[in-house]
């Protein structure tokens, strides 16, 4: 046996070789939206401007939810930009 088949593979560092952080936040965040998506079914009452309209209760927060990560990413790629970090690999 060669010593290259005798040694023990390693895992590249700063990895652990399961979930990220990450990856275990996000996961929780969509257990906990399905959730309280299955728990109000209801239908809820929006009223918006001179909009005045009803909506499944887990459609309209499935929506907000939407709208806030969509949000969320603009301000991030704002804040990045103001930085001069437009590019991902770029500091």
């Amino acid at each position: 046996m060669s010593d290259e088949s005798r040694q023990q593979r390693v895992a590249p560092h700063g990895s652990t070789g399961g979930l990220s952080g990450r990856a275990v936040a996000v996961a929780a965040i969509v257990v906990v939206l399905v959730v309280f998506l299955v728990q109000n079914l209801q239908s809820s009452s929006v009223q918006f401007l001179w909009l005045d309209f009803s909506l499944p209760t887990w459609l309209l927060v499935l929506i907000v939810f939407a709208l806030g990560v969509l949000l969320g990413g603009l301000v991030r790629g704002g804040l990045r930009k103001l930085a001069g970090r437009d590019e991902p690999g770029k500091k």
